[in-house]
């Protein structure tokens, strides 16, 4: 650095006021200088342990010639044995000839403690995903059936009652098969959004074009319907999962599609590459959303509108995130109500 001399007495400083532990051996392995970050990791001073051999400081043999970094346990003045990262490299002479050795020591209890409870967490979240798809399962068999018991039975009342019923009996069995397929809906989306948090962090390298274009197919028919414009940039290839980002392009296309307003619906799907991630996003001409509500859009079954306005239960965006985050990126979106929106979310690069 321009206006920096280095000096040995500046090197001597660098090391002494080091946090981690620093001594150098000679080939004897006798301890020959030791620093602040040393006595502070085990206790001894300087005069304590220099000339002294470091396998005082050792819980296991370490063979001389070892080199390199590795993880092993020391022994403090008061008897602890910590865990540490040992690195220790060569000293040569003005010749080439080693000399002795130093070593970088540092304290890695509390990563220790970390890896622990991220495995305590991490055995906790795969017991409560395995709990999660039980659940799930109940949900699929246990809740559908009551509700086609439901229905059968209004509409075999219909029938086998027929013109004889009055006119109010048939609305009120309506209502029933009306609210039995409401209660089948909502059971299916909260299965689908159970579904979309219990499975693994998906890696295979995926074609976003390829998922794009499987979703517009079963958008098909509803596209040309409306008729619906959709266009796209050249999209990437990422890391991920097929179905599931096929389902996140399907929910927010659809979403496009549903919420617009007096003109033709028109979508453009594109995509930046941000450092290890790809930015992809979904922009529509719709009816657009207030501020306040960009936040609560993604919580479950959350709805800005009634259902007599659009239709659907308010879990779609929920699954998006979902997804979304199981692949590690996140999903946002920015908006004007009556100005269109645009739906940002990231993946993972291949």
């Amino acid at each position: 650095m321009r206006g920096l001399t280095v000096s040995n007495d500046l090197l001597v400083s660098i090391v002494l006021s080091n946090n981690d532990a620093i001594f150098a051996l000679d080939r004897d392995r006798r301890i020959r200088f030791w620093n602040e970050g040393a006595t502070n990791l085990f206790g001894y001073a300087p005069h304590d342990l220099v000339g002294e051999r470091v396998d005082l400081l050792l819980d296991r043999a370490m063979k001389p010639e070892r080199l390199g970094h590795f993880e092993t346990t020391m022994r403090t003045k008061t008897g602890m044995s910590i865990p540490v990262s040992v690195r220790f490299s060569a000293i040569r002479d003005a010749s080439g000839d080693v000399v002795g050795s130093s070593a970088l020591i540092r304290d890695v209890v509390a990563r220790k403690h970390e890896e622990i409870s991220l495995r305590r967490r991490s055995a906790e979240l795969e017991r409560s995903n395995a709990e999660l798809e039980q659940f799930a399962h109940v949900i699929a068999h246990d809740l559908q059936e009551p509700l086609r018991t439901m229905k059968g039975f209004a509409d075999l009342i219909e029938k086998d009652a027929g013109e004889a019923l009055e006119e109010h009996t048939v609305v009120l069995l309506d209502r029933i098969v009306q609210g039995a397929n409401r209660m089948q809906e909502l059971v299916a989306d909260l299965l689908d959004y159970a579904r979309a948090g219990t499975q693994q962090t998906p890696s295979d390298v995926i074609g976003c074009e390829e998922a794009l274009e499987s979703a517009l197919a079963d958008l098909e028919a509803a596209i040309s319907e409306g008729g619906v414009v959709v266009t796209h940039d050249e999209l990437p290839l990422v890391r991920g999962d097929r179905v599931g980002l096929m389902e996140v392009f399907e929910n927010l296309i659809g979403n496009a599609m549903k919420f617009h307003g007096p003109d033709v619906p028109v979508i453009h799907i594109g995509a930046e590459r941000r450092g290890p991630e790809w930015c992809l996003w979904v922009r529509d001409n719709g009816i657009g959303i207030g501020s306040r509500f960009a936040e609560r859009i993604f919580e479950p079954f959350r709805r800005l509108h009634t259902r007599a306005e659009y239709s659907g239960t308010g879990i779609g965006l929920a699954i998006c995130r979902k997804i979304v985050e199981r692949h590690g990126g996140r999903i946002w979106v920015e908006s004007e109500p009556e100005k269109g929106s645009t739906f940002f979310f990231t993946l993972p690069a291949a």
